[in-house]
């Protein structure tokens, strides 16, 4: 079964450029695919470790990888060039998200008091038992985020992490099945919320309305489920569940849909369709049909007037990760050795 592989594709904000973790390395794709630049870390003595997640941001001219060893690496969007490299943690990096912060919110002195902070990059990452922050530039002194103190906790593991553009509002999920949640308060991050989603969660994702005013946000959680999906015998149990969290008041459950196998989820401009990528089961018989192809798919979480893409495309052998522009016009799909732009198609099949 594959597993932890959500936040291997990313587009950026303006969706012309994709950035994917592709093995040790990390390719830059245009929306047709086209391969524009590859980037490397440093020179391994060993075997260079598998990249495990990827963020690209476009505000911040940066493209971040996170490495299986516990690394982090930071390029220029543009010129491709190495701006930062840097262990950070004894265990893999699942998630990463760019936020543009002020210093003087970021909890850094101001050097001149009179004047506003210019926004900074930083990247919001996990790292084994709490998610950590840092400053893009050059990844120095990362600070952890403030979770629970059950020291039970601590044998479960953060696995993906969201962050707002203007990092506002966070949120991270755990293998236990935990989401949880912060919103900035002055200088300090302050954890609201804690939401229990079933068992292990696959992957998190924040969208924040553009408007001038506070309206909150929408958290989107794909995660494992413990209800039975009769279907298909033997297949992993997945539920992908929409939250709101208005300013002030308590989060809310939206909307709920029970699938199979997710590996991973997208979300465009518009937050009503979710992108949803699946893996595959091979049958212990090479003569036998596989029991479930990996699937690209879309559907609506919010009943709603506005664009709609549906996707619906078929691959044999699984898909690891999933992305789609804002105007939910391209879709790319990672496989265990390819990464495939999707079409979207007229119709969207229940699966």
């Amino acid at each position: 079964m594959i597993v932890d592989h959500a936040g291997l594709l990313q587009f950026t904000e303006d969706d012309a450029v994709l950035a994917a973790a592709l093995g040790s390395e990390v390719v830059l794709l245009d929306p047709y695919g086209k391969v524009v630049n590859r980037l490397a870390r440093k020179r391994d003595r060993d075997r260079p470790p598998k990249a495990s997640s990827v963020a690209v941001s476009r505000q911040a001219g940066m493209v971040a990888a996170g490495y299986s060893d516990g690394t982090m690496c930071v390029w220029s969007l543009d010129e491709g060039t190495l701006i930062a490299q840097r262990s950070l943690t004894q265990c893999g990096i699942d998630g990463l998200a760019f936020a543009m912060i002020s210093a003087d919110r970021a909890g850094e002195r101001r050097r001149w008091t009179n004047r506003p902070s210019r926004p900074e990059p930083y990247i919001f990452f996990t790292a084994c038992h709490q998610p950590a922050m840092v400053l893009a530039r050059d990844l120095r002194l990362p600070t952890a985020l403030p979770c629970d103190t059950d020291p039970l906790h601590e044998l479960f593991f953060f696995t993906t992490v969201a962050a707002a553009p203007n990092g506002d509002y966070l949120a991270a999920g755990r293998d236990n099945g935990d989401v949880l949640v912060w919103e900035r308060q002055g200088r300090r991050y302050e954890r609201v919320s804690v939401l229990r989603c079933n068992r292990r969660i696959i992957r998190v994702l924040l969208h924040v309305p553009p408007s001038r005013d506070d309206q909150g946000f929408y958290l989107y959680v794909a995660a494992e489920s413990e209800n039975q999906l009769f279907q298909r015998e033997g297949d992993q149990a997945c539920e992908i569940s929409s939250w709101r969290f208005p300013a002030g008041a308590p989060s809310a459950l939206i909307a709920k849909t029970p699938t199979h196998d997710v590996s991973d989820i997208a979300l465009g401009r518009y937050r009503r369709t979710v992108v949803s990528s699946h893996e595959t089961r091979l049958p212990v018989d090479r003569y036998l049909r596989p029991a479930m192809y990996g699937l690209v798919s879309s559907h609506e979480h919010e009943r709603g007037a506005g664009p709609h893409a549906a996707y619906y495309e078929r691959f044999p052998h699984g898909v690891l990760s999933v992305a789609v522009t804002s105007d939910l016009s391209v879709a790319f799909a990672r496989t265990a050795d390819r990464i495939t732009r999707v079409e979207p198609k007229r119709i969207s099949p229940a699966i």
